[in-house]
């Protein structure tokens, strides 16, 4: 069945309540790949819906029993890890390098602020993107993750077979994971670590949603999120995942509307799951747009986790034509975050950063610098040095708060 697209006239979701696997179908769908044959497509959605599942309902549910704490305060969540996963990733030395840096930024951020803290991974999964453009600037489908197409110029024609791929490659990647905590010295952390991604591709999700005991749990991964391009309360991104027991997580961008930001709450309340909101305003924008936000959310009485994404919102584009962050940047509007929620009396809940253990230079680049490693297939990760000073910087802030 062919997806309905993102020009169409927009319903009133609630004329439209009953949820089922199938009934974001019904609704407007934006960010798509546009398939070239649809009975490939088919094919290979059939093969994912015989696959056996990547995680399992006892950890997505252990997830959703930490969150709960998280937003009670007795937790801290860190969410982080890379842009987009590739496939030639997901090997067991480059994903133990990821694992190290973020048990690394759990470690800090609980030894600082004296509190438990929940690690979820941009890993085993993160295989699209959302864009701006359908194009590129060579006149070529936009590359949107490999689980849709490739980077390469010769392969830019979205490829259904991709979907098998990537689910390959974020079975293969858990299991490094697991491999990964096997070990003595990471025993600790291993109850701690749990997998997310992006529900963008919504074919992909919808094959790998399973019914158990009349619940359903999106089981590629055990947290999904919904990106501030897609989260729309009248759109299939929103309708697909509030019918899941998955946590799940909303990108908060500066346009979202106060009373937008309630009719997406509220679009997801009514299934008791724990959401996530992660501001992600650019540092220009936080002070006028979190308390009107915090305010709206206290005012419906809602309780949420709140979680900075300080990277999306301060990407610049420099001279030389490349994609950066600057930690300063990033650090301003982590502190204003936390003194924004503590002058309000709610709480900054969580941190959610673009990383990777790699040692690339994608970040406070110079306007005219050629940068020696830049490796990132979309956006510009924080390496290992550059996150932990973050981290560290972060837990000084937030400590100042008496938070």
């Amino acid at each position: 069945m062919q997806t309905m697209s993102s020009n169409e006239p927009l319903h009133n979701p609630e004329e439209r309540d009953t949820w089922s696997l199938s009934s974001w179908r019904k609704y407007p769908a934006k960010q798509q790949p546009q398939w070239p044959d649809q009975a490939d497509l088919e094919k290979s959605l059939r093969e994912l819906r015989e696959y056996s599942s990547i995680v399992v309902p006892e950890d997505v549910e252990r997830l959703n029993m930490q969150l709960d704490e998280v937003a009670c305060g007795n937790r801290f969540l860190l969410h982080g890890g890379d842009c987009v996963e590739t496939f030639a990733d997901a090997t067991y030395e480059i994903v133990t390098k990821k694992l190290d840096l973020l048990v690394k930024l759990k470690r800090i951020l609980e030894e600082n602020l004296n509190i438990k803290c929940t690690t979820i991974g941009r890993i085993a999964g993160q295989y699209a993107k959302p864009r701006s453009n359908q194009i590129d600037e060579d006149g070529l489908p936009v590359f949107r993750g490999e689980m849709i197409n490739g980077f390469q110029a010769e392969s830019r024609t979205p490829d259904p077979k991709r979907l098998l791929q990537a689910y390959k490659y974020s079975s293969e990647t858990l299991d490094h994971c697991k491999k990964y905590f096997s070990k003595e010295s990471n025993k600790v952390a291993s109850n701690e670590f749990f997998t997310s991604h992006e529900g963008l591709l919504l074919d992909y999700e919808e094959a790998g949603t399973r019914s158990i005991n009349g619940s359903f749990y999106n089981l590629t991964s055990h947290y999904i999120w919904v990106g501030d391009r897609t989260r729309q309360v009248d759109h299939a991104h929103l309708e697909y995942v509030r019918g899941l027991k998955n946590p799940i997580g909303i990108k908060v961008g500066p346009t979202m509307l106060s009373d937008e930001l309630i009719k997406v709450i509220k679009r997801l309340n009514s299934h008791e799951k724990k959401i996530t909101l992660i501001t992600r305003y650019g540092v220009a924008n936080v002070e006028n747009i979190l308390p009107l936000h915090i305010d709206a959310v206290k005012s419906a009485g809602f309780t949420v986790i709140w979680s900075c994404d300080p990277c999306h919102g301060n990407t610049k584009v420099t001279q030389a034509g490349y994609k950066t962050r600057y930690s300063d940047q990033m650090l301003k509007e982590l502190e204003l975050t936390v003194k924004i929620h503590a002058a309000m009396g709610s709480r900054l809940g969580g941190i959610h950063l673009e990383t990777t253990g790699e040692n690339v230079t994608e970040c406070n680049l110079s306007e005219d610098e050629e940068p020696t490693a830049y490796t990132t297939y979309c956006d510009p990760r924080l390496n290992y040095e550059e996150a932990i000073e973050i981290t560290n910087k972060f837990a000084c802030l937030y400590l100042s708060e008496g938070v």
